[in-house]
């Protein structure tokens, strides 16, 4: 299910990071939940057990890593609350680090303030760091030593080696800089992947039959990938270190170009939004329906049902490859799942807005951050079709650059990545919310930890994007629009429990024929609600009909119980 995959990219992302490198054995990670009290979410067990057994393992994993969930209840942060407490939470925050810093978090909230979240990190991060000595500690007298034919070592000697690769009659590490930067993705993608092509066919070649590594002799592919890739990344960092200016021109806090789109599909779909930054692209829709349209999941706790839901689709043709396109991956299902929870809280109250809501991010091209997109472009599209959102939502990602050579060197935090700051970065922290708190974030690190006042000045420098990027979207869609003709009518009816039978008839006999007879889309019966109906249609008259239809057969002078 969806809640699996998305607790095993929770478990893999604090984990991955810490493996040695140069590590070769598959290794797979295994973890069950054999019973559940109902009380303790078992997620951030996952994590901590899937460090425990890495650490006793003969697999090089350095530091113990631990997870803990951070919660806001009633203005009061509690670790580790119940899932009682958590029905009130206001903020819900999972942080994953060693005993010194941090390497993922994620989370949602109800538009709580920086300070806020950076207050629950510090909290958490106490206690991920209680754990993680303890799981040291105990590795120590119980783990096993590393398995050495399992390591591979990288040769000392390829880095200068790649440098000195000639492309063109130039070295390769002077046309580097150069190859980084350029207007467009694909003008970036094509020089660096010349360099690289170079780098592989000088360097994976034999040379008068020897091999090893030595002298004139070949090297191991994944090496020079490996070499160029750490070289690219701090070639990077040095090019905006020195000009002050990122591969596209930018400055380290601008954000991309914005254009927006407010309703470019024709009227039968209810709303959409076409949200464009920079060379990221999100078409996205909004469709309304009634209680039959509600997704319908399964967790621990049992079976269950939610009337808003995002789905994200990531398909090949918008990073211009050829591949497999069917049911959702493991990403798409995480950036859905992110937007729809950077957007939840802006929803009206049940009572006030009956509709069930979906809405579809359709990435039609990538360079970043195209989770963030669907956030920017989901709201727009809601407030196209007509859902009064409580306030608008924006999302942008921050990343990173490290000095890693030792030098001592400034980090370098980064506004709206672009992808191949992302891949070469250390960083990946996406920020969702309105101007005056968070909604959603996620914190993904590549090295050993970030240290907290790293972290507030990233959170800063997002609001201050996130501010921009709202102001463009009030221009654009200022409040919601009047509900489109094509978006069904919805009625729920309260009618006596006892007369629930009778409608529903034998075999669904009766409610079957009230509703092929009215006209209407559809009539539900609410489980949870014993008397609550639920009337769907397309037009005001095969409602009203319905609805004198089930009056009649209830039989009784007293009007129905009506809301709308």
């Amino acid at each position: 299910s969806d809640l699996e995959t998305l607790v095993a990219r929770l478990v893999d992302r604090p984990i991955r990071p810490l493996i040695s490198k140069g590590w070769s054995c598959e290794t797979q990670l295994a973890s069950f939940v054999l019973s559940y009290d109902g009380v303790h979410a078992p997620d951030v067990l996952a994590v901590c057990g899937a460090s425990a057994a890495l650490s006793i393992s003969e697999v090089p994993f350095p530091a113990s890593v631990a997870a803990v969930r951070v919660a806001l209840i009633e203005g009061e942060l509690a670790v580790n609350p119940t899932a009682a407490q958590m029905a009130a939470a206001e903020l819900d925050l999972v942080i994953a680090g060693t005993k010194e810093a941090v390497l993922m978090v994620e989370g949602s909230a109800q538009f709580v303030p920086e300070e806020t979240v950076v207050a629950a990190l510090e909290l958490g991060l106490k206690a991920v760091a209680t754990i993680a000595r303890a799981l040291e500690a105990w590795s120590q007298v119980v783990g096993a030593s590393t398995y050495a034919p399992g390591l591979r070592t990288v040769p000392s000697d390829i880095k200068p080696k790649v440098l000195d690769v000639s492309v063109g009659g130039e070295k390769l590490g002077e046309l580097l800089p150069r190859a980084l930067v350029g207007d467009t993705k694909e003008a970036r993608e094509k020089a660096v992947f010349k360099l690289q092509s170079a780098a592989l066919a000088e360097l994976t070649a034999m040379a008068d039959g020897a091999s090893g590594g030595a002298g004139g002799a070949a090297y191991e592919a994944a090496d020079v990938k490996s070499a160029f890739k750490e070289l690219a990344s701090s070639t990077l960092r040095h090019v905006v270190s020195t000009t002050g200016k990122r591969s596209d021109g930018r400055t380290t806090t601008e954000i991309r170009p914005i254009e927006i789109r407010i309703s470019p599909l024709p009227k039968q779909v209810h709303g959409s939004s076409l949200f464009t930054r920079g060379e990221t692209q999100s078409l996205s829709t909004t469709t309304l329906g009634g209680a039959a349209m509600a997704q319908r999941y399964e967790d621990l706790s049992g079976e269950h049902s939610k009337s808003f839901y995002l789905q994200y689709a990531f398909p090949p043709l918008s990073v211009g490859e050829v591949g497999r396109m069917g049911s959702p991956g493991r990403r798409e299902i995480g950036h859905g799942n992110l937007a729809e929870r950077a957007l939840r809280p802006a929803l009206p109250l049940k009572d006030a807005f009956q509709y069930t809501v979906r809405v579809e991010s359709l990435i039609t091209e990538s360079c970043g951050s195209s989770s963030m997109a669907s956030v920017c472009a989901g709201c727009l599209s809601m407030l196209a079709a007509g859902v009064p959102l409580s306030r608008k939502v924006a999302g942008v990602a921050m990343g990173l650059l490290l000095d890693e050579s030792g030098g001592g060197g400034e980090p370098i935090i980064l506004s709206d990545i672009l992808g191949s700051e992302d891949a070469l970065g250390t960083m990946d922290f996406k920020v969702a919310g309105d101007t005056t708190g968070i909604s959603a974030f996620q914190l993904d690190i590549k090295c050993e930890g970030l240290s907290l006042p790293l972290m507030r000045a990233a959170l800063e420098q997002a609001r201050q994007g996130r501010l921009h990027i709202l102001e463009l979207m009030e221009e654009a869609m200022p409040h919601a629009a009047t509900l489109a003709e094509g978006v069904p009518r919805i009625v729920n009816l309260g009618i006596p429990p006892k007369m629930v039978g009778r409608l529903i008839g034998p075999g669904g006999a009766t409610i079957n024929a009230i509703t092929s007879e009215s006209g209407v889309d559809n009539i539900a019966i609410d489980k949870a609600g014993p008397g609550s109906v639920c009337i769907t249609g397309s037009n005001d008259a095969a409602v009203q009909d319905a609805v004198s239809r089930i009056q009649a057969l209830i039989d009784d002078d007293k009007p129905l119980e009506r809301s709308t």
